[in-house]
């Protein structure tokens, strides 16, 4: 949780919104990345 911490400090969240908020947009991000990956190759 200290790199999430971190990375919402420099992306300048509110210290009550960092943890879970942040968490579950990474996570948004990284499944968007995937399905991005899988479409631009082809496999979708």
């Amino acid at each position: 949780m200290a790199a999430f911490g971190a990375a919402a400090t420099a992306f300048g969240a509110a210290p009550d919104a960092r943890p879970i908020q942040l968490a579950i947009g990474l996570s948004f991000l990284g499944e968007a990345l995937a399905v991005t990956r899988r479409a631009v190759t082809g496999a979708l």
